[in-house]
């Protein structure tokens, strides 16, 4: 039987509840944050006119491997990176040499958008993440995020649900550019990039 990508995640989260955040030589450390982990989202995000410079947002950062990444490729300003609580543990280790700033999605104001200033943020990220969250806080991002973010990275979807018509949908209402790729065939997810906001 082949182990799909779910399998092998699920599999992967499984082994965090052994490994003390202090640990960063662990080799789960070691194999989120190889680099050849992120080589095709990095590809993408490259296409962007420039991250130089760019406010970034990371919904889901998970132990920060995308953000290190960016930062290896790139110069942003700002950088915020949210998560649950228990991930953070994680990505405060990986990342303490960078300049991030780290938010608790339980408590942070993403999920209260009028509470922070969107129109700040350049480039809105997430990897696998906003599908996975509740449909309340798929409704604040499609509705009150997506309409005012400058460009949009996200690998996302969901086939057993609508949040992928619902998501092509508010991007295709919102940007003048928008781009939609396979990702790897075992996972549900695809690629979706937006520039060009028609709001702006």
């Amino acid at each position: 039987m082949i182990e799909t990508a779910d399998q092998r995640w699920k599999d992967f989260y499984s082994r965090l509840e052994h490994v003390d955040p202090d640990n960063t030589g662990h080799q789960v450390f070691k194999e989120a944050m190889r680099p050849q982990n992120y080589a095709y989202q990095i590809g993408l995000i490259n296409q962007f006119k420039t991250i130089n410079g760019m406010r970034i947002l990371e919904v889901g950062c998970g132990f920060g491997g995308l953000c290190r990444q960016v930062y290896n490729n790139h110069k942003p300003t700002v950088y915020i990176c949210v998560d649950n609580v228990e991930m953070l543990k994680f990505a405060k280790k990986t990342l303490v040499d960078l300049p991030i700033t780290f938010y608790d999605a339980s408590v942070f104001e993403f999920w209260k958008p009028a509470k922070f200033h969107w129109e700040m943020i350049d480039l809105f990220i997430s990897n696998y993440c906003i599908s996975e969250t509740p449909r309340e806080y798929q409704n604040r991002v499609l509705e009150e995020i997506v309409p005012v973010a400058k460009n949009i990275f996200m690998l996302d979807g969901d086939k057993k649900s609508d949040y992928e018509q619902r998501l092509t949908k508010a991007l295709k209402d919102n940007f003048n550019k928008v781009s939609r790729e396979k990702y790897d065939p075992d996972w549900r997810v695809d690629v979706f990039t937006a520039t060009e906001n028609k709001n702006a």
